[in-house]
């Protein structure tokens, strides 16, 4: 049968808005809220998977659901709404010789919805680096690509268990039931527990069970040799509700026949305990002292060091005390603080360099040149060296905390934040716990 040539193009646009307001995706004001995605979606009830891909460029975002999200992040809908023109799903994401109308059987109600679910399928191979070879066919793809997502799920932090509806046919007509799989440790072995639409699925239990393992015995386990998948993998539940009261009847498979007992079964409570990392700005006042003052405690770089090191003068760095190093690190606070004038450190972490700052914001980097270029040339540095430096202290170079107070990284810095007295110094740091008004870097 004749298959149409279906181009995929896949693709999010970074280049839209003017040059001094860009929108913010739902991610970045997910994240300067604190929040994990399970947090919002918890406060907006819109289901994790929708969210993951409306972040993610995958899905485009409804005013119904810019309304809840609005009450659960604080922003205005038309503001949520603007992160479509970022990544609108558009005529040029699934193209047929430039025409929808050419590709037979899709109705223009039915484009969206075709277009999300290539996106997910390009979106994967584009993650994963897929490699095809000449023999591989459309059902290794799906089959690959099935496996992937329901083994990501099942083992990440979002999800422990998995539920879906599967549907069987049964004799003339095809029934729905609901099913959710347990995996160890919190059961002893794969518990996959069947809730039927209407009653239960004793009378066709053979049925439901054999269509589960057609579908899902590949993805979940792994086959014994020469004899496919072994019944003793799984443990079987039919769950039915009698006056209100859930009664749960095990289900065990003997030479290809069901036999069923009734069990007292409780759901296993999955803990849910991660951790969020975070990204906030604390006085350097309260930051403990990374080195104690010492002569054998001299940090600096001899070849350009003068006088005594200020980890031991505890004197702020200068031409008669202290290294090069030392002095571009005073110079960057300082220069951090003149453009906390101007900015917060959500903002200076997206600009993508000082090119961005000079497009998007000409007069403030006039202003920066002018203040800083003299300083940068005594220390042979330049303007867009020390922006950057600003930049990646606040984001991708941020202090690391440890639980215990200490540092990961970043003593130098914050030796000389506190001894220069610095008002605001940006650290990261992890908690299982939620913060308000921290931005989450992951979690």
């Amino acid at each position: 049968m004749y298959r149409p040539r279906i181009e995929v193009k896949y693709y999010i646009n970074e280049n839209v808005g003017d040059s001094n307001m860009r929108p913010l995706s739902l991610k970045e004001l997910r994240r300067r809220k604190g929040m994990t995605i399970s947090d919002l979606s918890a406060q907006s009830q819109i289901d994790v998977g929708r969210l993951e891909g409306l972040e993610e460029g995958r899905r485009r975002l409804t005013p119904e659901e810019a309304e809840k999200l609005s009450v659960a992040l604080g922003y205005k809908p038309q503001v949520l709404l603007e992160d479509n023109k970022r990544y609108a799903v558009s005529d040029d994401v699934l193209e047929k010789f430039g025409s929808y109308a050419q590709i037979p059987y899709i109705s223009f109600r039915h484009q969206e919805v075709i277009v999300n679910a290539i996106n997910d399928f390009v979106h994967w191979i584009a993650r994963n680096d897929l490699q095809l070879s000449d023999d591989t066919t459309e059902r290794d793809i799906f089959h690959r690509w099935l496996i992937s997502q329901t083994r990501e799920r099942l083992t990440g932090s979002l999800d422990d268990y998995l539920s879906f509806v599967m549907s069987v046919p049964i004799n003339h007509y095809v029934a729905s039931v609901w099913i959710t799989v347990y995996i160890p440790p919190h059961v002893e072995k794969i518990t996959v527990v069947f809730e039927a639409m209407n009653g239960s699925i004793i009378s066709n239990a053979e049925k439901y069970i054999g269509e589960f393992l057609r579908q899902w015995a590949d993805v979940l386990t792994e086959p014994t040799k020469g004899r496919g998948h072994s019944y003793d993998n799984f443990r079987f539940i039919d769950l039915a509700y009698h006056y209100g009261r859930a009664e749960y009847t095990e289900i065990e498979m003997v030479n290809e026949r069901a036999r069923f007992r009734t069990v007292q079964f409780a759901p296993p409570v999955i803990p849910k305990k991660s951790y969020r990392y975070y990204r906030t700005a604390v006085s350097s006042e309260e930051l403990a002292q990374p080195f104690e003052p010492g002569d054998g405690d001299d940090r600096c770089d001899h070849s350009t060091k003068s006088g005594v090191c200020p980890h031991i003068s505890r004197e702020i760095p200068s031409l008669t005390g202290g290294c090069l190093n030392c002095r571009r690190i005073q110079l960057t606070w300082q220069a951090r603080e003149w453009l906390m004038n101007h900015f917060t450190d959500d903002e200076l972490v997206l600009f993508e360099g000082v090119f961005d700052l000079e497009q998007s914001y000409p007069k403030i980097y006039e202003d920066f040149h002018r203040e800083f270029s003299v300083r940068c040339d005594s220390l042979r540095d330049t303007c867009g060296d020390l922006f950057n430096r600003v930049r990646e202290w606040s984001g991708t170079s941020v202090i690391a905390l440890n639980q215990n107070g200490s540092y990961s990284d970043g003593h130098h810095r914050v030796s000389i934040a506190k001894i220069m007295g610095a008002k605001s110094v940006p650290v990261q740091f992890d908690t299982t716990d939620r913060k308000n008004g921290c931005y989450l870097i992951r979690g």
